[in-house]
């Protein structure tokens, strides 16, 4: 099960959420988007915060808050055991942009599994151009994505890859993370089968985790579109 933080519990957790300042190293044309200010209000409008993390010890590093919507608790299509969530990816060091990425959280694996950013149109916030007010905005235009989340998720299910497929998705998972691991080819193995075990074998930190299962679901649409030869000439010859 889940279990939410209220704001303080999540700042308690992650102090960068409170900063109020930026980096001394940002121009002056740089805005602060207060993470703590956007959370407010997205609290009142029904998201609920469940995990935070962050990568460095400074108050401006890039930090992320891990919510979900009422919208998606009181779903009775949502499993008890999994759910879609919305990453609150932040920093005011002018090096990490303020954007939303869309995920996947299994309670029973434990594993989290990230789309891509181009997945969800219009979700990086500018702290050069807006303000609080569109980082709130964006962020709840990302639910008219859960539903088309879970299309994808019911295409991963019914796409079953070649034995060749998945050699090649072998192939590239050892090449991006530079780790050697073993997909056995089973014709019953879904797509999505086989990245939820890819991630259990592949644990990492938070935001290593990100950025791979980023690539992950890039290689997971291409197998959608190419044949056998063309995906692995995509993968593995253009990473």
């Amino acid at each position: 099960m889940m279990t939410t933080l209220t704001l303080d519990q999540a700042i308690n957790n992650c102090t960068p959420i409170e900063c109020s300042m930026p980096s001394i190293e940002v121009s002056n044309r740089y805005k602060i988007i207060s993470t703590k200010n956007v959370l407010q209000k997205a609290i009142e409008d029904g998201w609920k915060i469940f995990e935070t993390y962050k990568s460095g010890k400074k108050i401006t590093s890039q930090h992320f808050v891990l919510m979900t919507h009422d919208v998606i608790l009181n779903n009775d299509v949502v499993s008890k055991h999994s759910i879609p969530f919305i990453c609150l990816t932040n920093s005011h060091n002018g090096k990490n942009s303020f954007k939303y990425v869309l995920g996947y959280y299994s309670f029973v694996n434990n594993i989290k599994i990230f789309t891509e950013d181009a997945y969800m149109e219009n979700c990086i916030v500018n702290h050069k151009k807006d303000n609080e007010t569109d980082a709130l905005k964006k962020l709840n235009q990302t639910k008219i994505y859960f539903r088309s989340f879970f299309d994808t998720l019911k295409t991963f299910q019914n796409k079953f890859l070649s034995e060749n497929e998945t050699k090649t998705f072998e192939l590239y998972v050892n090449k991006i993370s530079n780790k050697t691991i073993t997909i056995d080819y089973n014709k019953e193995n879904s797509l999505w089968f086989i990245s939820n075990m890819i991630h259990i074998q592949l644990r990492k930190n938070f935001k290593s985790n990100m950025i791979f299962s980023q690539k992950i679901w890039k290689a997971m649409c291409a197998s959608l579109i190419f044949d056998e030869d063309n995906l692995k000439s995509f993968l593995i010859n253009n990473e």
